[in-house]
């Protein structure tokens, strides 16, 4: 199982004029300052691993500091390592086993090394609307929903009830009589989870994703490229209208 986080850039990157960029680059940007994280990143750096025409794959790592016990007078670091997936002609990037706490220290740097500006990568937050379009967009696909949360359903058929949250888990959910009217109930979505097999070429991918950005792919454990844009595509097909890829995959 890997932990991703989403996020969208304004544009299409930039091409790179370099191969690595340091944090210490970030930190000599005026917008640095509301990056408070920045205090506790050293020796930060992202690195450009590959590139094909359809993605940019890079290393961040660093070091960054943990909390310090009180019987501890100096600052204590823990190394940190984490690939992020950026789409080369689409709006999504993700990273993969990245601290939520870092993430903001990565997208900045990302998006400064390729938009040349720290803040036209930002994170998505998941609406009720966003997970009812991914929903049917991979039901089309033939895929199978199979975990949910919803809070504070109202007026629930029968006895007219008041739901805080609601849990499910199985297989094909979204077959349920009145599934559909019990997503429009919800005030919130906080959580949907998926199996489907995008392409012939790559296994299946099952994953949740939760309503601030992140989630967890729990297969295929070892995602190649092509699984990875696939995945990275459900984003930008479902929360960026008229943006859907139109062509082969190609790694080349």
């Amino acid at each position: 199982m890997k932990d991703f986080i989403i996020y969208m850039q304004a544009r299409k990157p930039d091409e790179l004029t370099k191969e690595q960029y340091s944090v210490d680059e970030l930190q000599s940007l005026p917008a640095s300052s509301s990056l408070g994280e920045l205090e506790k990143v050293e020796w930060g750096h992202l690195k450009l691993i590959r590139q094909s025409s359809l993605l940019n794959v890079f290393n961040f790592s660093c070091e960054f500091q943990l909390p310090k016990p009180k019987a501890v007078r100096e600052d204590v670091y823990g190394n940190y390592e984490c690939d992020i997936w950026q789409q080369r002609n689409g709006s999504i990037v993700a990273s993969f086993d990245a601290p939520k706490k870092l993430s903001k220290v990565i997208f900045s740097l990302l998006s400064y090394a390729t938009q040349g500006d720290p803040s036209l990568i930002r994170p998505i937050r998941l609406l009720r609307s966003d997970f009812l379009a991914l929903k049917d967009h991979i039901m089309a696909k033939n895929g199978d929903l199979r975990q949910l949360i919803l809070w504070e359903l109202k007026d629930v058929p029968g006895e007219g009830a008041h739901i805080r949250q609601f849990r499910l888990s199985g297989s094909h959910l979204d077959r349920l009589v009145g599934f559909d009217e019990l997503l429009k109930r919800a005030r919130k979505v906080q959580l949907l989870g998926f199996g489907f097999k995008p392409v012939q070429e790559c296994r299946e991918i099952r994953f949740r994703i939760i309503d601030w950005g992140g989630g967890q792919l729990y297969t295929p454990s070892d995602p190649l490229d092509n699984e990875i844009f696939e995945f990275l595509e459900l984003f930008n097909h479902t929360l960026i209208p008229g943006n859907q890829y139109d062509g082969n995959v190609s790694m080349i």
